[in-house]
């Protein structure tokens, strides 16, 4: 079937899967030869004008009441279009990226925006089961993912647990790892090492490989609340006021920030940015680098946590009826937007969205707080009726959520 003499354009989509399915089967044993071609038939396939019209429909910041009624009308047709686009694009990803051939798709443009199948589509794939959880794991306090784990710290019965969970998702095994005395609050990973941040003063860092520990690093004089990394540094954050900077290579303390205020919540940015959340509701913004304080201020209401990308800051508080999220532009220091958001924010991303969901999972633009998809998670007919908490890493979003059925699932898109 080739690809240039097919009118249709949902021939033109099942033409691309044919072709790729039959050149990733014939190059097995030769990848770039794969790759090359594959990057063709996703060119082609990204270029389609109905592929750019419907992502303009779906994605355009620049949407009036027009192109809203358009883009009601024929929404079922076009979902399934972007569906089909979103997970041909994967399954090439994946594919290669299995075989150490890291591969960028062509970007879909229509005007001068142009949308990654990768990140920005991100919602059309459909959900994959990573693992069941059985029901006495109910709650993530904290996250992370380090291949192929996710690792996580839980609260179980309303009280929190002293072990951290790993999940492998290849195999969907449970492994709990035992190293603190008292509650673990926070965890973050890189490829070789897990650290784990405790009540009880310590973090364990702990070999990926084995999951076994190898390190307690010990100097905080109150609970550690949280840790984040960079590629250098290990930031902890404790409520006796300090932000501790660990060596990656020697496990040593370098340096120690006084922040004055007992910290609730660290964020590193993959560019030069430390965010603190202290005391009741103070920010501060560091210079990773330099280890000087940039800015700081009082975010109004209850703030309960921060999360970045590469150019926002998110403040997130609560009230009794919504949560309201500070948006601030890291490039200026200064407050982009502020806006409410009636069902939980869950997580932020690092891309231009950000997720938050009840029982369906709502990505909207992180530059204007503009909802773009909304989509149930449905899982063999059965449908989500609660989100528990989502997470991203890389290019996949991970949701953990519970099934009308009562089942609790990991899956990720």
């Amino acid at each position: 079937m080739a690809f240039g003499v097919v009118a249709d354009v949902s021939d033109k989509i099942l033409a691309t899967k044919i072709l790729v399915v039959a050149t990733l089967h014939e190059f097995h044993d030769n990848l770039l030869t794969a790759k090359s071609l594959c990057l063709k038939y996703l060119e082609r396939v990204n270029s389609l004008p109905e592929v750019a019209r419907s992502c303009e429909l779906v994605f355009s910041p620049q949407s009036n009441f027009s192109s809203k009624i358009l883009c009601l009308s024929g929404k079922s047709k076009r979902d399934n279009l972007l569906n089909e686009v979103a997970e041909i694009n994967m399954t090439v990803y994946n594919h290669l990226n299995e075989s150490n051939q890291q591969l960028v798709p062509s970007a879909i443009s229509f005007g001068k925006y142009h949308i990654n199948p990768l990140t920005d589509m991100i919602l059309y794939r459909l959900p994959k089961v990573v693992t069941e959880l059985p029901e006495e794991l109910t709650e993530f306090i904290s996250v992370c993912y380090s291949e192929p784990y996710i690792f996580a710290s839980l609260s179980q019965n309303d009280s929190l647990n002293n072990d951290v969970v790993a999940i492998n998702c290849r195999t969907g095994n449970i492994r709990h790892l035992f190293g603190h005395e008292k509650s673990v609050m926070s965890v973050c990973a890189n490829e070789k090492y897990l650290f784990s941040a405790s009540f009880d003063k310590n973090i364990v860092v702990w070999d990926i490989a084995s999951l076994d520990p190898v390190k307690i690093l010990s100097g905080h004089e109150g609970c550690v609340k949280s840790v984040c990394l960079t590629a250098e540094w290990l930031f902890s954050g404790s409520t006796d006021g300090t932000v501790r900077i660990w060596s990656l290579e020697t496990f040593s303390c370098e340096h120690i920030l006084n922040v004055a205020k007992p910290v609730i919540k660290l964020v590193c940015s993959r560019r030069k940015f430390l965010f603190s959340l202290c005391g009741l509701n103070e920010v501060q913004i560091w210079d990773s680098i330099q280890l000087k304080l940039l800015h700081s201020f009082s975010a109004p209401g209850m703030p309960y946590s921060i999360v970045a990308n590469d150019n926002y800051l998110y403040i997130l508080t609560s009230s009794p009826s919504e949560t309201t999220v500070q948006c601030w532009n890291l490039g200026s220091l200064t407050l982009n937007l502020s806006f409410a958001v009636s069902t939980n924010f869950v997580k932020c991303c690092d891309t231009p969205y950000f997720f938050c969901g009840d029982k369906t999972i709502r990505m909207s633009s992180s530059a204007s707080g503009k909802l773009i998809i909304e989509q149930e998670v449905v899982l063999a007919g059965n449908v989500a009726d609660k989100i528990k908490t989502m997470w991203m890493n890389s290019h996949e979003l991970f949701v953990l959520c519970r099934m009308q059925n009562k089942q609790q699932f990991i899956v990720k898109y």
